[in-house]
């Protein structure tokens, strides 16, 4: 029996606090939102929110598998 290796994605609920300096709320909240910022470990550091149960898992894309075990023919 082949053996078939492929991603399964399960969207789940991340939160980091942050902490920005700027002049106005709306530039706050501008900086926290972009990727560079908040991608930076030294910024954010996320964790699964409590509570949170991963939802259904999917396939994010059927065509991308490996085969990764053939049977012999």
């Amino acid at each position: 029996m082949p053996k078939f290796e492929f991603d399964v994605t399960v969207p789940a609920t991340m939160t980091a606090r942050v902490e920005v300096e700027a002049d106005t709320i709306e530039e706050a909240r501008e900086k926290a939102l972009t990727p560079s910022f908040y991608r930076d470990p030294a910024n954010a550091s996320f964790s699964l929110d409590e509570g949170n149960v991963p939802r259904d898992a999917y396939l994010p894309d059927e065509d991308d598998y490996s085969v990764v075990d053939a049977p012999s023919p």
